[in-house]
């Protein structure tokens, strides 16, 4: 399957990283929301996971979702994108929000959309391994438009800091039905998990924009009602406004837990082939990642000569692909983690 003019993607930027605020201090002392900064010297996570993206979908179809607070960084981070690409948070209130928002805003562009939704601070090594997933799942969902496919990344450990999900069956790399959803197992349960074939959760998935509206509407229909009362019918220069009054209002709601886990059958999983998949959720995970991933594989921008931190780069957006990162993650951990 080709790129698709109905395909829709939607990056997920809005989080703070706090956990890793240890690593993301530039040198005057401010934290860097993690997604801003970047890993083995290449651009920004949120510049990669647009170019991902973009190997699958039209550029012009993918929506980026920031916080209002995180301005100073993705103003010019994203130089290249259409304004009405960017959908600003007031202030970041749970990913069911950040996830709600901008399928409002795709659904009122384009009624008919499939839609790929993905975080913005992941690292991968493989690539070429997660966009095929990717494809695959599109696939699916052109076919059986009712399906919400997550991508289920094959473990490689029994690890207790992911959220994990239990597929119908194992091992055949098909689209499967998930029966359960297990956030942060102890040892002994990550474990078990892992031997029985569970996935580890990406949080990225694939479905149409008619079928993500209706898990919200059977989940949190208030939620529905408090965007749609706010938000239609609303003029651009009103929609901000309108933003911080709905905002000032909103509870932080988590997605996997109030939409995904509380879902109907036509939740699937794919299984994605080990592909150096990590969420840099923590320092020690930053350390770990680097070491699997030194400088001696094939990354060429791993052969560059790189700083710890980084000046932002003060020349006009125009004259450059990203702007170069304050903050290079596998940089600071190998300082701090020796």
């Amino acid at each position: 399957m080709s790129r698709s003019d109905s395909t829709w993607g939607v990056v997920l930027a809005g989080g703070s990283g706090t956990r890793l605020s240890a690593l993301t201090t530039d040198a005057n002392g401010t934290v860097v929301p993690k997604q801003y900064c970047s890993f083995l010297g290449g651009p920004s996570l949120l510049r990669t996971t647009i170019q991902r993206l973009q190997t699958v979908l039209e550029p012009s179809r993918i929506v980026i979702v920031v916080s209002a607070l995180h301005r100073r960084w993705w103003e010019s981070e994203l130089f290249d994108i259409a304004p009405e690409n960017i959908i600003v948070q007031p202030c970041n209130r749970g990913t069911a929000c950040g996830v709600l928002l901008p399928l409002t805003s795709i659904l009122h562009r384009d009624p008919g959309a499939r839609i790929i939704v993905s975080p913005s601070d992941h690292y991968v090594r493989d690539e070429e391994t997660l966009t095929s997933s990717m494809l695959v799942a599109l696939k699916q969902v052109h076919t059986r438009p009712e399906l919400l496919v997550m991508l289920g990344i094959e473990p490689d450990r029994p690890e207790t800091g992911y959220g994990w999900i239990t597929p119908e069956t194992a091992g055949n790399g098909a689209v499967v039905a998930v029966t359960s959803f297990v956030e942060k197992p102890d040892a002994e349960l990550a474990d078990d998990l892992m031997k029985s074939g569970a996935l580890w959760s990406s949080f990225t998935f694939v479905t149409t924009g008619d079928t993500l509206m209706h898990h919200f509407r059977r989940s949190m229909p208030w939620l529905v009602d408090r965007f749609s009362t706010r938000l239609t019918h609303t003029t651009p220069f009103y929609r901000q406004y309108a933003l911080l009054s709905l905002y000032d209002k909103l509870p932080t709601v988590d997605f996997s837990r109030r939409v995904l886990q509380t879902a109907d059958a036509n939740v699937h999983v794919l299984p994605v082939p080990p592909c150096g998949w990590t969420d840099l959720g923590t320092p020690q995970r930053v350390s770990e990642c680097v070491e699997r991933n030194s400088c001696s594989s094939a990354h060429p921008d791993c052969q560059t000569d790189r700083q710890a931190l980084r000046p932002i780069d003060a020349r006009p957006p125009s004259t450059h692909k990203y702007r170069p990162c304050a903050v290079d993650l596998a940089e600071v951990a190998l300082r701090s983690f020796p």
